[in-house]
């Protein structure tokens, strides 16, 4: 017995140890799997497809005769609906989703008048279903050219791709196999069109396979591991081979970077850039068992990353992609190869429904360095036309090429970062129109990513103005939004090219040589990703950018000591670099640089504002200060980070370079205003003004809109501007009352 002394020692102890139990359970990351609703009759051989933001799950073994179970899932209110179920059901169909329909292509029945025990064999079927998911209806459609199942299914184009599978032996007496008899696996490709309702034959892939894993990405389709050699697991041997076709040109490609871990039997699912595969089935010599592990395939690069694990191992499941999750549904805990219907006692399949959240970061940076922090070296931004500035340039090319391949509602893709600036439609001084085209684009996008596009697009600070919120823009943001916006543009970049050495080179025109006044070659080619055909045809020709007005870019801008007058002001550094060089070069380029809705969609538009960040970095090296206003300093901003999620950052983390981990390879140097007569400068002055009000709505549209120096805000209601046309012309520009303007002739 335990002495008093001993009892408050154990307890003590006990103490001890659960307090650091909890303490090491604080610290540990939090888990990226979540419970959603069970599946209300667990089974396996399920099998899963999205449509319009709802989870559709159909089929089940049902003991061997084929259970044609139907239920929708609704992630927004997390339950399961019974449809009505397969008009004859089948286990191991392949399915497939187009136009908000699904498609149900072949699979097995129990074959009838046998003494084979059920489950045992199974009998490949040719029938075709639509399921339309709105009126909850099945309709046959035209049969397959060949009876078969356990094959993939795969949408592109509207059309579906049915691929591999398993079948009877040619001239079998049978219409069935078994577990221990002879089959015949598929390597058949064939396409159906909804559109027609006819069948067509398509160049076979060289590994004949079933039970596979499947997905299309960029318009082509990857079939990845399954089984050869038969339709059961235990007379199987899985594969890891990977084979891409391009639906376009009937090609199949050479083999692609093979699966980490051969399976066959599992769940997959895409979210457009990845393919994901889970559990799966494998039957050895030594082993019968089922996996939960998880792998994605990302084809632009071929290359695979492990995932984290399901919570349990099982084969059979259900599985797809619905906005940035990876629903699991149900499935059987152990292989079918391990015979468990013999004892009728155990219970195999489970009803869980376990969701993989997929914003976050499969690829970390290396040690020490955070998603959105800068590294313990500070990175060095370098001039594009540098040679370290073209190593960089080239990796950018290949960071929008990958971009461009992913669905806009991913935070890593070219068309999030285009939106974050601002959604491509009415300019944004309409502010009614621009925030209907908003609230029109965010709604086509999956029910979870809505939110978080919401707080992220149309973000660009300065040039909007909302009516009924006039704080949300305000001219003394605009140049750290922009800074903020391009750090994380930059940490987006280096995951995609798993890159940790990438940084944002910058262009810079206004450097006194001529030379650099002409877009970067590169971006002029047609070949290239960097290319843009909407801009000026002398710019993509190759003249000098400022052709509209000649030797007016300038960086007089340094030489102002004041960040700005007032929140919405329009005097000082921050104003006056906006209008030139910023604004002045966004007119200069033309096409989508010189709409504000389209500016994203030109590469050049980041190397432009990492010249613009570079130029305020130097303006505080000249001893000059930002703003120390709280109200400046504590807004914040969100934006997607490197991992996918949503990150709000302070003005504040930004107010210098160095807080975010970079500098420039070099930066401007005092100067001195240029020699000009008042009268060429008044006019200058003016013309610029009327440019700029004419493209942020005008005087009153633009909130904000800038006033020229040495001229009041209005003391030019309009300026009469003569400008070449491109093609040896001019053309004559006029706006207001005739007896307020100046003439002025840009060349």
């Amino acid at each position: 017995m335990l002495n008093l002394r001993q009892w408050g020692t154990a307890i003590l102890a006990m103490i001890a140890s659960l307090v650091f139990a909890t303490a090491a359970l604080a610290q540990m990351p939090p888990s990226p799997w979540k419970k959603a609703a069970p599946f209300p009759e667990p089974d396996e051989e399920l099998y899963g497809v999205a449509v319009s933001g709802k989870l559709y799950v159909i089929g089940g073994w049902g003991g061997g005769k084929a259970r044609g179970v139907t239920y929708e899932y609704d992630p927004a209110t997390d339950k399961w609906t019974k449809k009505k179920s397969m008009p004859r059901p089948a286990h191991h169909a392949a399915l497939a989703a187009a136009n908000g329909k699904i498609y149900v292509s072949g699979g097995f029945v129990a074959p009838e008048n046998v003494t084979i025990p059920v489950g045992a064999a199974w009998e490949p079927i040719d029938d075709v279903w639509e399921y339309d998911p709105a009126a909850d209806s099945w309709k046959s459609l035209a049969p397959l050219p060949g009876k078969r199942g356990a094959a993939v299914a795969v949408e592109v184009g509207g059309k579906i791709y049915v691929i591999g599978g398993v079948t009877t032996v040619e001239a079998s007496k049978d219409p069935f196999f078994t577990f221990f008899g002879p089959c015949r696996v598929l390597s058949t490709n064939d396409v159906y069109d909804p559109a027609t309702n006819k069948w067509e034959s398509r160049r076979p892939m060289a590994v004949a396979r079933n039970h596979a894993f499947a997905g299309a990405v960029n318009g082509k389709i990857y079939v990845i591991g399954g089984r050869t050699g038969h339709g059961f697991i235990l007379s199987a041997t899985n594969t890891d081979a990977v084979e891409e076709y391009n639906p376009a040109n009937d090609m199949w490609s050479a083999p692609k970077e093979r699966m980490p871990t051969p399976r066959s039997g599992g769940a997959w699912g895409t979210d457009g850039r990845r393919i994901y595969v889970a559990g799966g089935e494998v039957t050895t010599k030594e082993l019968i068992g089922v996996f939960r592990g998880i792998e994605a395939y990302e084809p632009v690069t071929n290359s695979w990353t492990t995932l984290p694990s399901m919570p349990m191992p099982r084969h059979g499941v259900a599985g797809a992609v619905i906005g940035n999750r990876f629903h699991l549904v149900s499935g059987m805990i152990q292989s079918a190869g391990a015979m468990t219907f013999l004892d009728p006692h155990l219970a195999t399949h489970t009803a869980a429904h376990d969701v993989l959240e997929l914003q976050f970061n499969p690829n970390p940076p290396r040690e020490g360095r955070a998603p959105s922090e800068g590294p313990k070296k500070p990175y060095t931004r370098y001039n594009v036309n540098s040679p370290e500035g073209q190593t960089m340039l080239a990796k950018y090319a290949r960071a929008i090429e990958i971009m461009r391949t992913l669905p806009e509602y991913d935070p890593r893709s070219w068309t999030w970062w285009w939106n974050t600036h601002w959604i491509k439609g009415p300019p944004a001084f309409l502010w009614d129109y621009s925030r209907k085209k908003k609230t029109e684009v965010i709604a086509s996008l999956p029910p979870d990513s809505q939110a978080f596009a919401e707080a992220v697009w149309n973000g660009c600070q300065a040039h909007p103005y909302n009516p009924s919120d006039p704080e949300q823009y305000q001219q003394w943001y605009f140049l750290p939004w922009h800074r903020l916006m391009l750090h994380q543009f930059e940490h987006v970049i280096r995951d995609v090219l798993h890159d940790e050495e990438f940084s944002l080179p910058y262009w810079n025109p206004v450097t006194g040589n001529p030379d650099d006044l002409s877009l970067p070659a590169v971006f002029r080619d047609p070949g290239t990703t960097l290319y843009n055909g909407t801009r000026w045809p002398w710019v993509n020709g190759g003249e000098r950018i400022d052709t509209l007005y000649w030797n007016w870019l300038t960086l007089d801008a340094l030489n102002e000591k004041l960040y700005i007058d007032s929140p919405h002001g329009s005097l000082g550094f921050n104003p006056r670099l906006d209008i030139n060089p910023h604004f002045l070069t966004h007119i200069a380029l033309g096409g989508d640089m010189a709409d504000f809705a389209t500016v994203g969609g030109d590469p050049i538009f980041y190397l432009h504002h990492a010249n613009l960040d570079r130029i305020w970095e130097s303006w505080n090296r000249l001893g000059n200060g930002n703003p120390t206003d709280p109200r400046y300093l504590n807004r914040t901003f969100a934006f997607g980070d490197r991992s996918g999620r949503r990150v709000d950052l302070p003005v504040s983390a930004g107010d210098r370079t160095a807080q975010l981990g970079y500098e420039y390879d070099s930066y401007e140097k005092p100067l001195q205003p240029r020699p000009r007569a008042s009268s060429d400068a008044a006019s200058r002055d003016a013309a610029i003004k009327v440019l700029y009000d004419r493209v942020h709505g005008g005087p009153h549209g633009a909130h904000h809109a800038l006033s020229s120096p040495a001229s009041s805000e209005h003391g030019h209601d309009a300026t009469d501007i003569t400008v070449p046309d491109g093609a040896g012309h001019t053309v004559r520009h006029t706006g207001g009352p005739a007896q307020d303007t100046a003439g002025v002739t840009m060349r």
